[in-house]
């Protein structure tokens, strides 16, 4: 093997991996969608669900207590940060998976924006 096919071999690997870690991250991070929460993780909803609280429940709490839904997106940002702030970002950076071409596709997806805040 010549060291041109190895090369683009090399590169076609790396550009594999940059766009799995992404498709990964992307399917990780919390977006709304038609007002309901939408992850690659339980929802709240969906844990709600499981333990018996009914979509009606929820709502009827957020009438009677809305720092019920200030708390909930506490919880929500503090999870995310935890994930993507402090394990994934700095794990795709040190593996370079994270560089001049990737990171507006982090940013565009808002993962970075947390760890600007956070720093």
């Amino acid at each position: 093997m010549n060291s041109g096919v190895t090369v683009n071999f090399a590169l076609g690997g790396l550009k594999q991996l940059e766009e799995f870690a992404f498709t990964a991250c992307d399917l990780m991070v919390t977006k709304v969608v038609d007002g309901q929460p939408k992850d690659g993780f339980l929802s709240g909803a969906e844990i709600f669900d499981e333990v018996g609280i009914s979509p009606k429940d929820i709502e009827e709490e957020l009438h009677r207590n809305p720092a019920w839904q200030e708390a909930e997106n506490q919880m929500e940002k503090q999870f995310n940060s935890f994930l993507f702030v402090d394990t994934i970002i700095p794990c795709l950076r040190q593996l370079d998976l994270i560089n001049d071409h990737t990171e507006s596709w982090y940013r565009q997806l808002g993962v970075m924006e947390m760890a600007s805040a956070a720093a």
